[in-house]
């Protein structure tokens, strides 16, 4: 059942962005009809268009998804996808993983072409789910792989990756 979590909670995040798609197009059908031609989509609506590509917020691009794996002997696992593009990059990121000790936090990383970008903490849901959504104005395509790391409370966000948990490579 914790593996079908990450894929549940990507589902859910669709139907919300579904749901304000909805939303947002009921409203602008009672305003003028210069307005109408103009949709409003909030960076967490996803929207696919006719070729395939898809577009979160104002990022138009190719989504690219991974399977985020252990690295450890245990059972955590999660799932992450990007779209990146010329407006920049949106991810999201979805994990069970264990309980932490007291004094650690889980901490992205996107990493490739040379460099290595945290994306910060990772936020805890109910029963051992963690999700994270990162933007960033830029264009960081060059980054196809995705870790998450334990890293030490007292260290703050230091740019220095600690402890492996999980990782995957973007398709």
């Amino acid at each position: 059942m914790k593996k079908f979590i990450p894929l549940i909670v990507i589902l859910m995040l669709i139907a919300l962005g579904g749901v304000f798609l909805l939303m947002s197009q009921d409203s602008e059908e009672s305003t003028d009809s210069a307005a109408n031609s103009q949709q409003q989509v909030s960076v967490n609506d996803p929207a696919e268009s006719e070729d395939g590509s898809s577009s979160v917020g104002d990022i138009a691009g190719e989504p690219k998804s991974a399977d985020l794996l252990s690295v450890r002997d245990s059972d955590e696992n999660g799932f992450a996808e990007v779209v990146t593009g010329d407006e920049g990059t949106m991810l999201t990121v979805s994990a069970n993983l264990d309980p932490l000790p007291e004094g650690k936090f889980y901490e992205g990383w996107l990493v490739g072409g040379g460099r290595v970008i945290s994306t910060g903490k990772l936020v805890e849901a109910e029963g051992g789910s963690f999700y994270q959504e990162y933007r960033s104005e830029e264009n960081l395509s060059a980054q196809n792989n995705y870790v998450l790391t334990e890293e030490t409370l007292a260290d703050g966000l230091d740019g220095k990756p600690e402890a492996h948990v999980i990782e995957g490579m973007f398709n």
